[in-house]
């Protein structure tokens, strides 16, 4: 049996960080002001509310199986062959997320940057990028995101900074004018593309720590500061470019670095937030297909997980070519399929794992952990 890799409080921190950015930076601030228009910030700030009691349920669950993964976890609480159904269930949708996540990188560099490349061409080293990583092995990629994560703050704060003079408060007037249903419709939207991908995490959390209860901590923390980032990069995208902008642009985030402008030296430098967010998707990726080999693995008994990155990394690929055939499936599959998949995978999933394991497995203590964190 190989021995269980560990990681620091602070990488996993960090990585928490970056894979609740992860796609969300460039995919959230059009889904949202859809509906929300101006006010698209104040679901935002819900959504990472209610992202705080979902998280909850996620430490709940890890700290009361504090030597398993997700994949154990099911067999403990489903029993051995239901578990092992409900976890090929979980790795298929891991791999299809994946997927997705890849698409969307071909998608923004053949419309932007690299308009003459060939999509197949971009997925294929970006995965080969993903692919050596996930054969380092976790541990590596904890502390490659040690290494990026400074550069990563640091980038986003000259983003952040260089949009100062383009903020127009009265973008975001008049102020409090939502109405119920679209304010519902977009904290989901948030929810989804945020704390309900959260699954894959369980994976890491809390088996791969060196100190479970400082790592759910770790958890809640870096959960939260990714999301108020969010809620902060909403805000500007409404101020600067407008919410109608940034309801029919595609990728309005990258608009708004467009616009960047300091005196007659400092514009054109959009590729900021390219760089910004390809960092956070690659460890969101990596996760992802992380989750999806161990995973595997674990459903077939197989110690070692380096000789499936190769073949993994293919099925990835070709996936990421045909997840999505046009662009009206993929609006249409995000309009009215995604919500509900990812609350069933990212919300009622854990929470029926909490329940049944609270009935299961010691009752005292899932009230005791409850309460301290």
């Amino acid at each position: 049996m190989k021995p269980v890799v560990k990681i620091s409080t602070i990488q996993f921190r960090m990585l928490v960080m970056l894979y609740t950015i992860g796609s969300t930076i460039v995919i959230a601030p059009a889904a949202m002001t859809v509906d929300s228009k101006q006010t698209a910030w104040i679901p935002a700030i819900l959504g990472v509310v209610c992202g705080f009691v979902l998280v909850k349920v996620y430490i709940a669950l890890g700290l009361l199986f504090k030597d398993k993964n997700l994949i154990e976890i099911n067999e403990a609480v489903f029993g051995k062959y239901l578990g092992k159904g409900v976890s090929c269930l979980f790795v298929t949708s891991t791999v299809i997320t994946c997927s997705r996540i890849v698409y969307y990188v071909g998608s923004f560099l053949n419309t932007h940057i690299m308009m003459e490349t060939p999509l197949i061409a971009i997925h294929i080293i970006f995965m080969l990028v993903v692919v050596f990583g996930a054969r380092l092995g976790l541990e590596t990629i904890a502390r490659c995101c040690e290494i990026f994560f400074p550069w990563f703050i640091g980038l986003l704060g000259i983003f952040i900074f260089s949009l100062t003079p383009q903020m127009k408060v009265q973008n975001l007037m008049p102020l409090l004018d939502i109405h119920l249903k679209p304010l519902t419709h977009s904290v989901f939207i948030f929810l989804s593309i945020t704390y309900f991908t959260f699954a894959p995490l369980m994976m890491v959390f809390p088996l791969h720590l060196r100190k479970p209860e400082k790592g759910a901590k770790a958890l809640m923390s870096g959960s939260l500061l990714g999301g108020f980032i969010m809620v902060a990069i909403i805000l500007f995208c409404i101020m600067v470019i407008g919410s109608y902008h940034s309801s029919t642009t595609m990728f309005p985030v990258y608009e708004m670095a467009k616009r960047i402008e300091l005196g007659n030296f400092l514009q054109g430098i959009e590729v900021i937030i390219a760089i910004i967010w390809f960092l956070t998707l690659f460890f969101k990726v990596s996760l992802y297909f992380h989750a999806s080999i161990a995973g595997l693995c674990h459903i077939f008994n197989v110690n070692e997980t380096r000789f499936l990155t190769l073949p993994m990394g293919l099925i990835v690929t070709t996936f990421s070519i045909i997840v999505y055939p046009t662009i009206i499936y993929q609006k249409t599959w995000l309009a009215e399929t995604w919500i509900p998949y990812s609350f069933f995978v990212g919300a009622f999933y854990p929470f029926i794992l909490l329940i049944i394991g609270w009935i299961r497995f010691r009752p005292a203590k899932i009230k005791k952990i409850i309460k301290s964190t």
